[in-house]
């Protein structure tokens, strides 16, 4: 008996609290770096149409909280006026679009052009399209080699030319200078 009340008045005290705070601040900082270690790698083939996000593969029918799964939670979320809901997930570079729970559209940035609808942070993952690993240095020429692939109507925008494709791709370019990609999107 002894031995519980000494155990009980240990853990009052106020090495036990320390103890206790450091013990929680550890379990804190362990799930918040799980977003931090995220590794997102990406692949989209245009000839089939198909996005892996790591291993799930992406469609209209996937559900946000399939998603959340992956990413973890967004760090914001704007309601707009059509019902869509915007999740901003600063960290990783990604902006989601979703309505009535399904997966509308997926945005990454690699330059923020200022636009509010996306993020402004960079994509932290891997993203291929094909063969072509798409980074913040990936400019319009890159994309040449998606032959037919792409229509570009403005110097600074191009998409996949198949409207009727299960996803469909809006690349956005720096106007000036080197034509580096700013945003691009997966459309469902």
């Amino acid at each position: 008996m002894d031995e519980i009340w000494r155990m009980k008045k240990h853990l009052f005290s106020f090495q036990g609290w320390v103890l206790f705070a450091f013990f929680s601040l550890f379990v804190l900082a362990q799930t918040t770096a799980h977003a931090a270690d995220l590794k997102i790698r990406m692949q989209f083939d245009t000839k089939k149409s198909t996005l892996l996000l790591n291993e799930l593969i992406l469609t209209k029918e996937v559900t946000l909280k399939s998603l959340i799964e992956k990413l973890g939670n967004a760090e914001s979320i704007k309601d707009r006026k059509s019902g869509e809901r915007t999740y901003f997930f600063e960290k990783l570079g990604l902006t989601l679009n979703e309505m009535n729970g399904k997966l509308r559209g997926l945005t990454l940035t690699f330059h923020s052009d200022g636009d509010k609808n996306y993020v402004a942070t960079a994509y932290k993952g891997i993203l291929f399209m094909d063969k072509i690993n798409v980074t913040g240095t990936t400019s319009r020429k890159d994309f040449s080699q998606l032959k037919g692939y792409l229509t570009c109507g403005l110097p600074y925008l191009c998409a996949s030319k198949n409207k009727n494709a299960a996803i469909r791709v809006l690349i956005g370019f720096e106007k000036d200078g080197p034509q580096r990609i700013t945003q691009l999107s997966f459309l469902f």
